[in-house]
């Protein structure tokens, strides 16, 4: 698994995207808000924060559906 820290203007012009959740709590993240990412199954993930990160990265089937 290879993982990168990006800002949700980075994530958003690779996905294309206006908003991004993060995975873990399904917050809702804002350029301001979000605190780490992830490459998981060639998609990024956004977080709010680097403990969410960890969390995802140890066990990311357990969020991604």
């Amino acid at each position: 698994m290879f993982t990168a820290s990006l800002n949700l203007e980075g994530l958003q012009s690779i996905l294309g995207q206006d908003a991004s959740k993060d995975p873990v709590c399904n917050t809702e993240l804002s350029q301001q808000s979000t605190a780490a990412s992830s490459i998981y199954n060639d998609k990024i993930y956004g977080f709010c924060s680097r403990e969410h990160k960890k969390e995802f990265d140890a066990h990311p089937e357990k969020y991604v559906k």
